[in-house]
């Protein structure tokens, strides 16, 4: 993806946790997902909302894949 293709996108905010477990968005960044072998960042239109109650996971000793929306890479 370039530049201009990621301007078209509502792409969901990226969140990562420190090492204390505190989550945390990330602006610049979008969340990614997968479909089949192919890294995709997740937008706004294509995802559901969390349901209430719904609790987000730390998991430790790993790094996020995040989507760079300005740069238009991974």
């Amino acid at each position: 993806m370039n530049k201009s293709a990621s301007k078209k996108h509502n792409y969901l905010t990226a969140v990562a946790a420190n090492s204390k477990g505190k989550i945390f968005d990330l602006p610049g960044y979008a969340a990614v997902g997968m479909a089949d072998q192919s890294l995709v960042p997740l937008t706004v239109e294509k995802t559901k909302k969390m349901p209430h109650g719904s609790e987000l996971m730390f998991l430790s000793d790993r790094r996020p894949i995040l989507y760079n929306r300005d740069q238009g890479r991974f």
